[in-house]
């Protein structure tokens, strides 16, 4: 396990243990350094399975106050040689969504200055993925973004998700296809599947005809790289020679403009 990586995900994880009263216990592990907490509701873990090279939130429901033998994944994360802070950062933002989101606590984000907005909401297990459910999953993938979707709600009242994704979000996830790490490319298109199998019609047309055509635009070699992150995801596969159409009309009228 990487000490470093682990330590980083607990220290910017504490912020949302202390808001849901979430207290440090002793598991008598020592000697896999798990780290664990609990509150009158349940406990959670973090923890680092070698196999599968991933960082998992687990949580257990308490017995007369101690947690119970069976402790189910909320969350897990790839972490390999290759993963980095922002990794680190993404595995952390995501774990203290799902603190919050099992201890039925509001997560908030800060914008510039003092406005303090709510984060998109969680998508609990057999929603409807909305906008804002896609927002949240984008927001994991991408904290850095977290301050930007708050000053952008805080000067505009209301998340105006198309502008968003356009201006913020595309440039974000052009750069993880250009960059074509696979372990992160891979983690990015199961979570594009999820959200597409599962989204409403407004959330399926952000995110293809908004996100992928936005990142791939009219680069062949982008549109190659994503054919090869769908393949595995039949619905998704299908449907992105429509999206590589609007995305090369986009293309060559923004290219005439230009002219």
């Amino acid at each position: 396990m990487n000490t470093q990586a682990y330590e980083k995900i607990i220290e910017l994880l504490t912020p949302a243990l202390e808001k849901c009263k979430l207290s440090a216990f002793d598991l008598g592990e020592d000697e896999n350094k798990k780290r664990a907490w609990k509150n009158e509701r349940h406990a959670v873990m973090v923890d680092y399975l070698e196999d599968k090279q991933q960082f998992v939130l687990l949580v257990a429901a308490l017995e007369d106050g101690e947690p119970s033998s069976t402790w189910s994944t909320s969350s897990a994360w790839l972490f390999t040689d290759s993963s980095d802070d922002r990794d680190v950062r993404s595995i952390a933002s995501d774990f203290s969504d799902s603190v919050c989101d099992l201890s039925g606590v509001k997560t908030v984000v800060r914008a510039s200055g003092s406005s303090v907005v709510s984060g998109p909401s969680k998508v609990k297990d057999g929603e409807d993925i909305t906008p804002e459910g896609f927002a949240q999953k984008l927001l994991a993938v991408f904290p850095f973004l977290k301050e930007t979707y708050a000053s952008e709600i805080a000067e505009k009242g209301e998340f105006l998700y198309v502008d968003f994704f356009e201006r913020y979000v595309v440039p974000a996830v052009r750069e993880v296809i250009e960059k074509n790490d696979r372990k992160k490319c891979e983690k990015l298109f199961d979570m594009f599947n999820t959200v597409y199998v599962f989204g409403t019609a407004e959330t399926r047309a952000a995110l293809t005809f908004v996100v992928i055509a936005g990142a791939v635009g009219g680069d062949a070699e982008l549109r190659s790289r994503v054919d090869g992150y769908v393949e595995k995801h039949t619905y998704l596969r299908l449907v992105m020679p429509p999206v590589y159409n609007r995305a090369q009309k986009a293309a060559k009228k923004a290219a005439n403009k230009k002219n």
